[in-house]
């Protein structure tokens, strides 16, 4: 079968690094928020290049390199805008297994998957953005919004100023962003490339998988003590973090769930 043709805009994004580093197009363009990415092949191995489209892209593509291949992709390349690094396409899924019914199991994955990636380095630490920076428009905008946005802020104010095992942090470890590494275990990607306390890693695995319809603050509950078991943090300092950052994705529009409903849940959970 031969390979996809590349259209026009495809062949300016991605055509000088496949000649500069050898690579075969291997499937068709993915095109995401923040990166286009293309599925390439250099002799036998199938790798992925993938091409920064905003600035924050770059920063997480220090990231991974920092990481090392360890709870992540190996990257092999780094260039300017682009980057080569292992293709991660193992069968099994994380939240095929929570859809499943074992949500322990897949939360265990996500905290395993954590721990690697909090693990101590050699080299020095690599460019990330700070939680107050991250946090900054909440803090900033939620006292005269009021309601959950001024509560969210009022709370999240004092532990960013009070942070708790602080260390370089993925910053979007969820079940559709930690996939099957095959031999090399479960590996993360898509990092956002934050450094803060530790806890809020495990805010977005915490949230249900369901959204749209599981806003119920039991579910929360029990989910952040389930979290809080297996990675050894405070679940109501877990919470406020969950509870913040629903809030602060409100404030930037994000599309597809009713944050301001899940800020609110986080709130109730907590008790």
């Amino acid at each position: 079968m031969s390979a996809p043709q590349m259209n026009a805009d495809e062949q300016a994004i991605f055509g000088p690094w496949l000649g500069r580093w050898g690579l075969a197009v291997d499937g068709a363009s993915i095109t995401g928020p923040n990166s286009r990415l293309l599925p390439v092949r250099r002799g036998g191995e199938r790798l992925m290049l993938k091409a920064a489209m905003q600035p924050r892209e770059v920063r997480a593509a220090g990231y991974l390199v920092w990481l090392d291949g360890v709870g992540a992709p190996a990257v092999l390349a780094l260039e300017h805008d682009a980057m080569l690094m292992e293709r991660v396409i193992g069968p099994c899924s994380v939240l095929a297994m929570e859809d499943a019914g074992d949500e322990r199991g897949a939360l265990s994955v996500l905290c395993e998957v954590a721990a690697a990636l909090h693990a101590p380095r050699p080299n020095p630490p690599p460019d990330t953005l700070d939680l107050a920076t991250w946090f900054g428009r909440l803090v900033e905008l939620g006292p005269s919004r009021g309601g959950v946005f001024g509560r969210a802020a009022a709370l999240v104010a004092p532990m960013l100023a009070d942070q708790r095992e602080v260390r370089p942090l993925h910053g979007d470890l969820h079940h559709w962003n930690v996939l099957d590494g095959g031999e090399r275990g479960w590996l993360a990607i898509d990092p956002n490339a934050l450094v803060g306390e530790r806890t809020l890693e495990f805010a977005l695995m915490t949230l249900p998988t369901d959204l749209v319809r599981d806003t119920d603050p039991q579910t929360l509950r029990r989910r952040a003590h389930i979290v809080a078991d297996l990675a050894s943090v405070d679940a109501r300092r877990l919470l406020t973090w969950v509870m913040a950052q629903s809030a602060l994705w409100d404030l930037h529009s994000a599309p597809g769930r009713d944050w301001v409903g899940v800020a609110e849940a986080a709130e109730t959970a907590m008790g």
